[in-house]
């Protein structure tokens, strides 16, 4: 699939400034940009490739496919006689009030994103051409697996957009099929505290949304969600990394994975980019445009842990998720009134008169974890 479809850059060189100064932050616009990038020409998707539905998440759809003449997984041997995996998915855009075009999503995280990382870091994305009549079958047959429930309820009625004439090739980071392997993903979210947090606070950011949408939940009869508290990603106890590991989404391997989460130079990066990228919170609100989106993206993506079955093989992380995070649509006034709530309420403070103990680093002791048996491959 790489060999025909591929079109990947030169790896870039790390980036270790100070993004503002590396990347000048201009109009609040991105229109601009895809006038560059339409004058090029673009590889088109095959004619008969086969899409699978593969997940979807508010915004867009990623599908598996194959065409007539591939079938297998692209897997290719380097001159040292190692294994590569070149294999690829299609994301395809929803139709949505706050959508931004592919052609534009690709110019900001070229310009933006990709230089604060090593390509090996991220989950590569380049435009490929629609055929005709691509899309109009994939939501033909997304109204089909509605019929069957096949599809997420929670998804019913939003479909793609007929007007974007690009997909998105992204790097495959799920198990070849009958490897053994598997993945592990999650969101780093907020690896530093908001900066419009009280200086007291007993709760990070992520860690007080959570509580104050879990109280909500509570309120409206729905179940709670529970999750790690994101600075024990980047603690230097291996033990916090263990304990996130706990909730994360994945399969076998999980002290593997913890290992190989402390200290991750992937992570450790991250987080030095939330530092630079710091355009949140209330103050953040009067930033520029750009900026904002920048930190915000930041503070959203996934990362994508590929572990292999065989314990001699190295594990493989990349970042995904990176589409600017832009404030349109109503996000920006919802960002404001969300800080202004978790301030205000106490849930920063661990105040509100509804919480109980947290999973969050900051309020110091936490409860033990129950020890369950697993498999560690």
């Amino acid at each position: 699939m790489q060999r025909n479809l591929g079109m990947k850059k030169q790896g870039a060189k790390p980036w270790r400034g100070n993004l503002i100064g590396a990347v000048p932050l201009k109009s609040e616009s991105t229109t601009s940009q895809t006038t560059s990038i339409t004058s090029h020409t673009f590889r088109e998707l095959f004619p008969r490739a086969r899409p699978f539905y593969l997940a979807e998440g508010g915004a867009n759809i990623v599908y598996k496919f194959t065409t007539q003449n591939e079938h297998a997984p692209s897997i290719t041997t380097n001159g040292g006689g190692q294994q590569r995996d070149n294999r690829k998915l299609l994301r395809l855009r929803k139709q949505i009030k706050s959508a931004t075009s592919y052609a534009d999503t690709v110019n900001n995280f070229d310009s933006y994103i990709k230089p604060m990382f090593d390509n090996h870091e991220l989950v590569d994305q380049e435009l490929v051409r629609l055929p005709k009549g691509f899309i109009a079958y994939c939501n033909k047959q997304l109204r089909v697996d509605e019929a069957r429930n096949l599809r997420p309820k929670e998804r019913y009625g939003v479909y793609l957009s007929t007007k974007e004439p690009f997909g998105l090739m992204i790097t495959d980071m799920t198990p070849v099929t009958g490897s053994g392997g598997c993945l592990w993903e999650f969101k780093p979210k907020w690896l530093l505290q908001s900066p419009s947090a009280p200086p007291d606070a007993k709760r990070c950011r992520t860690c007080a949304l959570r509580e104050m949408k879990n109280f909500n939940a509570r309120n409206a009869g729905n179940s709670e969600k529970q999750s790690f508290c994101p600075l024990d990603l980047v603690s230097d106890n291996f033990e916090d990394v263990l304990r996130a590991t706990r909730f994360i989404r994945g399969g076998h391997g999980r002290k593997r994975v913890a290992a190989f989460l402390h200290r991750n130079s992937t992570l450790l990066r991250l987080q030095e980019c939330q530092r630079q990228m710091n355009a949140v919170g209330l103050p953040g609100l009067q930033a520029n445009f750009r900026e904002r989106a920048i930190s915000m993206t930041l503070r959203d993506c996934t990362m994508f842990v590929k572990v292999p079955l065989d314990e001699l093989q190295p594990l493989e992380a990349r970042l995904g998720d990176l589409d600017f995070k832009s404030g349109i649509g109503g996000k920006l006034q919802y960002w404001r009134e969300t800080e202004s709530r978790l301030i205000e309420d106490g849930w920063y403070s661990a105040t509100h008169p509804d919480q109980k103990s947290s999973e969050c680093s900051l309020q110091g002791s936490r409860a033990d974890f129950p020890t369950f048996a697993e498999r560690e491959t």
